[in-house]
């Protein structure tokens, strides 16, 4: 199990606060870990990163940024012939 050091985790957490801000995911090529699915199958991970980003798109309108991570996340993890 690799950590991040200390330069790391803050280039990190940067990264996360300026995509929230714009809605640019494109850097984050990895699903980050998600409790809620801690097994092999990321079916269901799948699925409610679909679900979440229309029902984000819904409640917050076409413009909302931030509802681009979950666009992200299923076009990551979901396989492209779905």
């Amino acid at each position: 199990m690799s950590r991040l050091s200390g330069d790391a985790l803050k280039e990190y957490a940067e990264k996360c606060r300026e995509s929230k801000k714009t809605g640019n995911y494109d850097w984050l090529n990895v699903v980050p870990y998600d409790s809620r699915f801690p097994n092999t199958n990321q079916t269901g991970n799948c699925r409610e990163n679909f679900i979440d980003y229309f029902r984000c798109k819904n409640l917050y309108g076409e413009d909302y940024k931030p509802c681009n991570y979950f666009h992200k996340m299923y076009r990551v993890i979901c396989p492209k012939f779905w």
